[in-house]
C-alpha cells in the first residue's frame, strides 16, 4: 500500500510539473519572507535563554503549581511561555534540548508538546481575530488538563542543568532545522496545489490540513466569517501534516507517544470549536 501510494504521488508530481514548480517557488517565498526571519532568530534565542539561566528566574512556586495541575515536568511552564510567542516548532526544539539533557522524560515531552502547539500570534491576527487567538491558547491548556492523568511524568521536580551557548554550533544546528522546514513546506505545499478538487471551501480545508500557511492564504480568498474562523481553529488544532512532519523530524530520536499526541489534537479541535460556538 505504501509503495502504491508513493508511485501515485510520483505520477501526480510528474503530470503536474508546472504546478510543482510554482508551489516550490511559493514555498521558498513563504519561507524566506515569513518563516526564516521569525523562526530562525527565535531558535537561536531559545538556545540563549536556556544557557542564560532564565529558567531559574521564574519563581519555583509557579513551576510547582504548573507541575501539580498538569502532572508533568515543571519545565513545561518555561516551554509554554516561550511557545506562546515563539510558536511551533520552537516548542519541539526546546523540548528536544531538555530531553537530551535528561531534564524531562518521554512522558513529559509528549504532554508538554501536545499542550504547546501554537502559531505565531501575528499570523493568527492577520487572518482572523483576537477571539480565535485566545481560543487557540485556552483549548490547548484545557486539553492538557483533561488528559493530565495520562502519561504521568516520573519526575515532577526541577533538576540542576547546564546549557552552554556556542553561536557557531547554534547556527549550524538550527540551520538544519530551518532547512528541513523548507523541504517539508515545499512537499506539502506542492501536494495541496495538485489536489484535484474544485469546491473552494473543500479545497481550502484540504490545503490547510496538508500545509497550514496555504490553508490560511486560501481562507482570505474563498471564505467569509464565521467559516474562516472555524477553519483556522481546525487548522491550528490539528496542526497540519506539514507541521507534524517537522515536529517528528526534530524529535525523531525521542520516540514520543504519537497516540497521545494525535488524541490531544482531536480533543483540542473539539474544545476549540465548542468554545467558539458558545461564546
Amino acid at each position: 500500500m505504501k509503495k502504491l501510494l508513493t508511485l501515485l504521488l510520483f505520477i501526480l508530481f510528474i503530470v503536474n510539473k508546472n504546478a510543482i514548480v510554482l508551489a516550490a517557488a511559493d514555498a521558498l517565498n513563504i519561507w524566506s519572507k515569513s518563516l526564516f526571519p521569525v523562526l530562525f532568530p527565535t531558535l537561536i534565542l531559545s538556545d540563549i535563554l536556556l544557557a542564560s539561566g532564565v529558567i531559574d528566574k521564574i519563581p519555583n512556586f509557579f513551576y510547582d503549581v504548573y507541575s501539580k495541575i498538569f502532572k508533568t515536568s515543571p519545565y513545561g511552564l518555561f516551554v509554554f511561555i516561550v511557545s506562546v510567542f515563539g510558536a511551533t516548532p520552537t516548542n519541539a526544539k526546546i523540548l528536544k534540548d531538555l530531553y537530551d539533557s535528561k531534564l524531562i522524560d518521554k512522558n513529559s515531552l509528549t504532554k508538554i508538546l501536545s499542550q504547546t502547539i501554537f502559531f505565531n500570534p501575528i499570523l493568527i491576527l492577520t487572518f482572523s481575530n483576537l477571539k480565535v487567538l485566545i481560543i487557540m491558547w485556552v483549548s490547548n491548556v484545557l486539553t492538557s488538563f483533561i488528559l493530565r492523568d495520562a502519561l504521568v511524568s516520573e519526575s515532577s521536580l526541577k533538576a540542576s542543568y547546564n546549557f552552554d551557548f556556542n553561536l557557531n554550533k547554534s547556527i549550524e544546528k538550527n540551520m538544519k532545522t530551518i532547512l528541513n522546514i523548507l523541504g517539508t513546506l515545499t512537499v506539502f505545499l506542492s501536494l495541496s496545489n495538485i489536489v484535484p478538487i474544485k469546491n473552494p471551501i473543500l479545497k481550502t480545508f484540504i490545503s490547510g490540513i496538508l500545509e497550514i500557511t496555504s490553508g490560511f492564504t486560501r481562507i482570505k480568498l474563498y471564505t467569509v466569517s464565521p467559516i474562516n474562523d472555524i477553519l483556522i481553529l481546525t487548522f491550528t488544532s490539528l496542526a497540519s501534516f506539514s507541521i507534524i512532519m517537522q515536529i517528528k523530524s526534530i524529535l525523531k530520536e525521542t520516540k514520543f507517544d504519537s497516540k497521545y499526541f494525535y488524541t490531544s489534537r482531536i480533543l483540542t479541535l473539539f474544545i476549540s470549536l465548542l468554545i467558539y460556538l458558545i461564546t
